[in-house]
This record gives structure tokens, sequence and C-alpha cells, in this order.
């Protein structure tokens, strides 16, 4: 038993998944031998996302009403008919609030905090939905910089929710020398105690969401979300 980190109450914790099931589905039944693969060690093969002890079987029924309503009524048309518009309510910010919300939980458990600024472009359409570019800047704990790059989701006209995401590139020091986190060394073979390192391109996810201050008048319609 545990605190599940909604509700915080105790309960019996589920292994929550961060990214959406079907999300996780979809790259699997799509790639060329059914599995996924770490980037940080390609020759690893995974069968699943990445999951952890996070929510109580109440709160994933809570989170698995809208990541069903988006599977079925955005994400699914989207990649397989090529769908342009779509209909949506409050379950739409609901699942991009508690996808954020779980990408944040990994992130104060792994104790990594960026600092990250960033710039979207897109081709205005003239509807409520819009797809762009986003690029940016960002600092993680020790100042070292990453870069960002990748897509922006746009709803509004005037008003606009962005969900942003896409991959973060940085160098960090990784252990060379054929050693591994974990691995149990004598020291007093390394000069000074220090370990052999050496530079690696690391590639990170990043998501964000953001609210562009242009405008504060949204009539009723389009609150929810009736197009």
């Amino acid at each position: 038993m545990a605190k599940c980190a909604l509700s915080q109450k105790e309960a019996e914790l589920q292994m929550s998944h961060i990214y959406p099931k079907f999300a996780v589905r979809y790259l699997r039944e799509t790639s060329n031998n059914g599995r996924l693969r770490n980037y940080k060690n390609v020759n690893i093969t995974r069968q699943d996302g990445l999951k952890m002890p996070l929510l109580s079987r109440e709160s994933e029924q809570r989170f698995s009403v809208a990541e069903t309503w988006f599977a079925n009524n955005v994400f699914h048309p989207v990649v397989k008919t090529e769908l342009k518009k779509f209909s949506y309510d409050d379950h739409l910010y609901y699942f991009i609030v508690s996808l954020l919300w779980r990408a944040l939980q990994v992130e104060l458990k792994s104790r990594t905090y960026d600092n990250e600024v960033y710039s979207h472009i897109y081709w205005k359409t003239g509807s409520e939905f819009n797809v762009g570019l986003t690029f940016g800047f960002a600092l993680d704990q020790t100042a070292a910089p990453r870069y960002l790059l990748g897509g922006s989701l746009m709803l509004g006209l005037n008003s606009r929710w962005t969900l942003s995401y896409g991959a973060a590139f940085g160098k960090v020091k990784t252990l060379a020398s054929g050693l591994n986190e974990g691995d149990i060394v004598d020291l007093s073979n390394y000069p000074n105690s220090n370990l052999p390192t050496k530079d690696f391109m690391e590639v990170r996810g990043f998501v964000g969401i953001s609210w562009n201050f242009t405008g504060f008048n949204i009539d009723s319609s389009t609150a929810k979300g009736n197009k």
C-alpha cells in the first residue's frame, strides 16, 4: 500500500502507463518486428512503454475515460484516415492535462528539472485546429544546454491552447571503457579515482502546454467545443 499520486489516498498502486497505451501499441504494431527499442541501447528490445507504480485503480479509471475518448475520436481517425477536423469537448482538455501530469510525475520522481524557452511556427488555416513546428532552448540542472525540436497542436482562434512535444538534444557525460552504471569497480585502478567518461549526445522527449494571451473573449459555443 502506498499513496496514490493523484488522490493522495492509501491504495494498492497499479503499474501505470506514462505514455498512453494506444500510442505505444501503435508504435509496436507499425515497427518492423513488433517490438520497441530504447535509444540508449538499441540492442535491447521492449514489449511495452514506460510504466511506474503511480495510481490507484480508481484514479486509473478516471484517466482511462478521457484516454479512450481521445484514442477513438482523434488518434485513430487521424493516423488511419488523415482526419483534418474533429469535434471535441472537455475530454480533450482532460486528456492533455492528464498526459502532462503523468510526464511531470516522472520528472518529479527523477528530480530532473529543465528551464525551457520555445517558439512555434505554424500556418494559419482559419480553423480552430492548427499544426505547427516547435523549436527552442533549455538548460538542465547542471546548466548544460539542450536544443528542442518538435511539433505543436494548437486549439482555438484568438485564444489558443498549445500542446508542444518533441525531442530535446544535448551532450551528457557517460561512463566509458566498457563500464556501466551499477558496476562494482576498484577505484585504485583509476588515476585520482576518476572513472573514464565520454561525451554522449542524449535525446530526451519533452512535452509542454501553453496559452496564447491574444484575446480573452471565448463564446459559449467555442468553450464547449461545438464546431
